[in-house]
């Protein structure tokens, strides 16, 4: 190695170790006065594995804590990978039996699991049993993939379908979390074509890569710096690019995003019907009207519909919140048991003799 190499590796290492170096002091400068700048997602991971049908799914038989900036619980995945007490195989014949699918709203992200608002309404109720299958991160593919191949093989009377904001744009990605790949429905022509199943893996470095960086204050707090920056840019609505509308749609579908969305949810609840139970969609607040459009797009399904913006005070989001977040904190996982379990027992799903409302 000539003098000049030498002597331009040792500049570029110093310079490496120049900026180590300083990365660290600013995380732990970081940690010390911005708490709130805590990652959400670092340690929810840790309960994951791949999963090569549904991109990711629980370790099955784990346990843990789940902390970040705002909550502290105790999360323990049962046997067959999903959050809770153990799924009794045979349903009992003197019960109602209410399968929750969704993602982190279902899954109970932030509160302990006798918090999230189906636990609430098992507890309410007497002869209901509800069994939780939400996964945090999925989206409608991922949920209608379960329901078809493990939900509808517990014989449900009742399955509760949670849709939330992010979900249109998550039924169009193939990827989420930076590594973790997921199934993906396309539609050719007018129908749901399944593609990228097996789902793939992503190599070690990557994984080691992004778990790392996920721990950080620093780097998590730039990318919800760079995320808001994107989405306050994007000030006009994305340009229609469907052109079949139905009769009865309120301006639904606009983008190729709410059309496989709208495609996805008519196939899950008509599975669900299929399977002889009946479906409740619960849209989550904050959908600013996309929700309204979603459930006109729908139409006559057969579906009971609760839209949480109904329900949820306005202008006062602190309180029925995670600290710096969209997800419900116990106070609102009580607002939504008791509109899920009124609006069942209003159309006559649940017996109102049998459950004590409100909470």
């Amino acid at each position: 190695m000539s003098p000049r190499i030498r002597e331009l590796f040792k500049k570029l290492v110093l310079l490496f170790v120049t900026l180590l170096v300083t990365l660290l002091v600013a995380e732990v400068g970081v940690r010390i006065l911005f708490p709130g700048w805590a990652p959400r997602t670092g340690r929810l991971v840790e309960l994951w594995q791949y999963d090569r049908e549904y991109g990711w799914a629980h370790v099955p038989s784990s346990s843990g804590r789940f902390a970040s900036f705002g909550f502290d619980t105790f999360v323990e995945i049962n046997s067959q990978g999903f959050r809770g007490p153990e799924v009794p195989t045979r349903k009992d014949p003197s019960q109602r039996r209410i399968v929750v699918i969704g993602d982190s709203f279902v899954w109970g992200f932030g509160v302990e699991y006798d918090e999230i608002f189906a636990s609430r309404i098992e507890n309410a109720c007497r002869n209901v049993e509800v069994i939780n299958l939400g996964v945090s991160g999925y989206s409608t593919d991922q949920e209608l993939l379960l329901f078809e191949e493990k939900g509808a093989d517990l014989e449900p009377d009742v399955v509760i379908l949670v849709v939330a904001a992010n979900d249109f744009s998550s039924n169009t990605r193939s990827k989420e979390y930076v590594y973790y790949h997921k199934p993906l429905f396309v539609i050719d022509g007018d129908e749901l074509v399944l593609t990228n199943r097996p789902v793939p893996r992503e190599g070690p470095l990557v994984r080691f890569a992004a778990r790392t960086s996920k721990r950080s204050y620093l780097l998590t707090q730039i990318n919800r710096v760079i995320h808001a920056a994107r989405k306050e840019a994007k000030v006009a609505p994305e340009a229609p690019q469907v052109s079949e509308v139905r009769a009865n749609e309120i301006d639904y579908p606009r983008t190729p995003a709410e059309r496989v969305t709208g495609k996805l949810l008519e196939r899950l609840l008509s599975s669900i019907e299929a399977s002889g139970a009946k479906p409740v969609v619960v849209f989550v607040d904050g959908m600013q009207g996309r929700d309204r459009r979603l459930a006109s797009y729908l139409g006559e399904t057969g579906a009971e519909l609760v839209h949480i913006d109904d329900y949820m005070p306005s202008g006062n989001h602190e309180t029925h919140h995670l600290p710096g977040d969209f997800h419900w904190n116990p106070t609102g996982h009580a607002v939504v048991g008791n509109a899920v379990l009124d609006t069942m027992i209003e159309s006559g799903v649940l017996p109102r003799e049998a459950c004590t409302t409100p909470f």
